[in-house]
């Protein structure tokens, strides 16, 4: 039998305790066999995390183009991939290491203390330290140190919110349950979970991974999800490494073929590989998403993986949690009313009065309902009116009377109050004040039970206070609970936030859908969705108990329209991302409680606070310092513009390098020499890939930021060879132009050279918008001066000492000329391919 299936006296026994608890020996025995009272949170350790940043495919293809590099004698060109792969990962390395110890500063602040009963005297110690069989005290603003059986309650009330979701706190009694879920056990308190009202003694009877919120830990996979971005990625380095190959080969063969150098054509053929790979692409991702990292820093945003930043401009959908997101996690009181429907300030004196909330200046703890009476009542009214009265007793709540009732003197009148659940009151009232008038309640009982339902309906939680005149004896019972006066309604509700609606409205506009994952119930939830924005209907909205019957297949049939899913259980959640993920979804997952944190873990950004249990802050990929889903929707318009960036560079690089391949394949038979060597190719991609570093700097077209961004691989493909065969044309064109121009093949090389470095370079500001390039939003600073730095530099190089290193020569006036016109012909035959494309290719795929 499990605890909460037996009785308390049997549980003691059980656990080999005593209602005076363990003795110091004994607890001191048992804590060294069974360890301390702690969840181990897996933290990475720094080397893992640095040999993660060298870990994808398109790293271990530089590594590789590096060494081919080096083997075929081009030392400086395989240092400088080196060396941008290594800056690189250092880089992302920074930023992790940064990010993981700042969240571990954030656990160190929490020390949790415990009162237990020991050797028969109640005293303090550190939670660490229980063990099963100790005997603990609660009370009111504790955390539950530990899953334990209840031995005595008094009006004892716990926020198990961290653990299933619920906004309202659960009553607990002794009573002996038989279901088979603990969860459901009402005579068992958890740990992680907060005291909210009365007092309560328990015996420990799972501590550490043992308990509850051990167990929803445990369930949490150490490998970790692949996101969208790192997805992509890995997709287009592998159908990189396949164009590369086969390409390559292909030019290969054509030369060796041909009775030229077949060692000459084989270096040709891996200067080629090594130049169409972007070995700046990993340097732009990290520069872009380092500087969404500090700027999600100013918004006290702790980004623990830099991925995270680009899979937020991926998201298109965010499911997220109810209260502290959408509200304010705070019960207050919306309204006071009497019978017959008018506001009336003295019931809030009446709920002062009738209130087991503790008062020390402004720090007021209790039960929510008693706080945020309080809260409405201090800063309105004179605190002399409470002096007046004089509180005689307190008649507590227990969960079969659903009441409680304080009774009160002011000079020889003495007055019960009463306040609960409204069928409760009702239950107990012979009359209904209406004015200054008591009548008699049977006339009005429908009427009011219409009433609070209609509130209860809207998703508010409503309190019906009644009141009686006592005359004076020694002692007060619930049996005086009888013959009172109804009163009327206070009616509370979790306040939605007021930053909220605003959020919500920008994450619609930008294509994000909402989807609320709650352990709260469904019209409660509906209520709050319907007051920030999003308005539900009743077919959106699904409960647990519906999904609990649903196969996936048949979840997969609805997800899309639900917009609610109500007192559903953590792996109901975990559950629904994936089904997401099956769908093709990218999904973003904001919770904070243990009930969470598998959800947080499947989803491709998990996202979590400060003030959230450490499982959950470990599941996360961004742990939010403040809880607001304008710092999320900032965050997703940040990553939208660095996945932007990357593929503007993705774009130019791949779509330049396809031409010379192409160019390069079909001219090198033709022509009796090769017409690049190895270290002219290698040193025209390190200078076109200068510049391409800043484009994670470029602005981007506000259309570009109004809709999830995905890794299209067959668009790019598609684009780059669409533009590739552009580029190949006019360089077939020079080619042809420089053959029967020249006769010097170190004068063709160099024009050649120059062209296909100033080509790839003007390009991008063609590319980099898909409108008329004079229309779209100017490029940034740093793109446009880097760019002309570098267009400068390789004029100048042209005249330098160092160019007999590439051997490279000066080029005359007239050639220099005709480069120019081809430039600019090529730029306007691109502008006009890609104007074409994006309005009639990509518009008919929906692109």
């Amino acid at each position: 039998m499990q605890p909460w299936q037996m009785p308390a006296q049997k549980v003691l026994k059980e656990l080999g305790s005593s209602e005076n608890g363990l003795s110091s020996t004994e607890a001191a025995a048992r804590l060294k066999k069974y360890g301390p009272n702690e969840i181990p949170i897996r933290r990475r350790h720094w080397a893992r995390i640095l040999l993660s940043q060298f870990s994808s495919p398109l790293i271990l293809l530089l590594f590789v183009a590096s060494g081919i590099a080096a083997a075929i004698g081009e030392t400086i060109d395989a240092a400088v991939i080196f060396v941008i792969v290594i800056i690189d990962g250092l880089l992302g390395f920074v930023q992790e290491w940064k990010s993981e110890r700042a969240v571990e500063k954030l656990r160190k602040l929490i020390v949790n203390r415990a009162i237990v009963i020991r050797d028969g005297e109640r005293i303090e110690i550190n939670t660490k330290e229980l063990v099963n069989g100790d005997v603990v005290v609660l009370g009111i603003g504790d955390k539950v140190p530990a899953d334990m059986r209840l031995l005595t309650t008094d009006g004892l009330e716990i926020d198990e919110a961290v653990l299933t979701g619920e906004s309202w706190p659960v009553h607990k009694s002794i009573t002996i349950f038989n279901n088979t879920s603990p969860l459901k056990a009402g005579n068992m308190a958890f740990m992680g979970t907060t005291v909210t009202d009365g007092t309560g003694i328990g015996i420990v009877t799972a501590t550490g991974t043992a308990t509850q919120l051990g167990r929803m830990a445990a369930k949490l996979h150490e490998v970790e999800t692949e996101g969208e971005f790192q997805r992509g990625i890995r997709l287009f380095s592998q159908n990189l490494v396949r164009w590369v190959l086969m390409g390559c080969a292909i030019i290969f063969l054509l030369n060796a073929l041909l009775a030229k150098s077949v060692l000459l054509s084989f270096m040709f053929a891996v200067a080629l590989a090594v130049g169409i790979v972007p070995e700046a692409l990993p340097i732009v991702i990290t520069i872009a998403l380092s500087t969404g990292a500090l700027q999600l820093s100013k918004h006290k945003v702790i980004v623990k993986k830099l991925a995270a930043i680009e899979n937020m401009g991926n998201i298109d959908v965010l499911c997220t949690d109810k209260t502290g997101t959408l509200t304010e996690n705070r019960i207050t009181l919306e309204e006071f009313f009497d019978a017959s429907g008018k506001r009336d300030e003295r019931l809030i004196m009446l709920g002062v009065l009738c209130n087991s909330a503790v008062v020390h200046g402004n720090d007021i703890r209790g039960n929510s309902i008693d706080v945020a009476i309080w809260r409405w009542w201090k800063p309105r009214f004179d605190p002399k009116k409470l002096s007046e009265w004089q509180k005689i007793c307190n008649i507590p709540f227990d969960y079969n009377r659903r009441r409680m009732s304080t009774v009160v003197r002011k000079g020889s009148t003495r007055m019960l109050i009463c306040k609960g659940a409204p069928e409760s009151i009702l239950h107990v009232c012979s009359k209904v004040r209406i004015g200054d008038i008591q009548r008699s309640i049977k006339r009005h009982t429908k009427r009011l039970e219409n009433m609070w339902r209609e509130w209860g309906n809207r998703g508010y939680r409503v309190i019906a206070v009644a009141t009686k005149n006592v005359t004076a004896k020694r002692e007060y019972t619930k049996a005086d609970e009888h013959d009172l006066v109804f009163e009327g309604l206070l009616v509370f509700m979790d306040p939605p936030k007021a930053t909220a609606g605003a959020a919500i409205k920008r994450a619609e506009q930008l294509g994000v859908c909402i989807k609320i994952l709650t352990g709260d119930e469904p019209l409660v939830t509906r209520e709050v969705a319907r007051n920030v924005g999003l308005n539900v209907t009743d077919e959106q909205i699904i409960t647990g108990e519906q999904l609990e019957q649903m196969s996936d297949a048949q979840l997969s049939n609805i997800i899309e329209k639900t917009v609610i899913f109500a007192r559903v259980t953590p792996e109901q959640k975990h559950r629904i991302v994936n089904v997401l993920h099956t769908l093709g979804w990218t999904t973003a997952y904001l919770g904070d409680g243990v009930n969470d944190a598998p959800a947080l873990k499947a989803a491709d950004v998990g996202i979590s606070v400060d003030s959230g249990v450490d499982i959950a802050k470990d599941a996360a990929d961004i742990v939010l310092l403040r809880k607001d889903l304008n710092v999320l929707i900032d965050g997703i318009v940040g990553g939208r513009k660095t996945f932007s960036n990357i593929v503007k560079y993705t774009l130019n690089t791949m779509s330049a390098n396809i031409g010379n391949m192409g160019s390069l394949g079909i001219i090198s038979p033709l022509i009796p020499f090769i017409p690049l060597l190895p270290s002219q190719i290698l040193l025209t991609n390190f200078l076109t890939d200068t510049p391409m570093i800043s484009i994670s700097t470029d602005n981007v077209d506000a259309e570009e930021l109004k809709r999830p961004r995905h890794w299209n691989i067959k668009q790019i493909s598609r684009f780059s060879v669409l533009l590739g065969a552009v580029s190949s044309i006019f360089d077939i064109v020079t080619i042809a132009l420089l053959i029967w121009a020249l006769a010097d093949v170190t004068l063709f090389r160099t024009a050649w050279f120059l062209e296909s470095v100033l080509s790839e370079i003007i390009i991008v500001f063609s590319i980099r918008a898909r409108h008329f390039f004079l229309r779209s939003t100017p490029p940034s600073r740093t793109l446009l001066g880097i760019s002309v730095l570098v267009i400068l530099a390789t004029l100048a190089l042209l005249y330098s000492p160092f160019a007999p290193f590439f051997e490279l020569t000066q080029l005359p006036a007239w050639l220099l000329g005709a480069i120019v016109l081809i430039l600019a012909g090529y730029f306007v035959l691109t502008e006009l391919v890609k104007l074409a494309y994006w309005k009639y290719v990509a518009k008919a795929e929906h692109v």
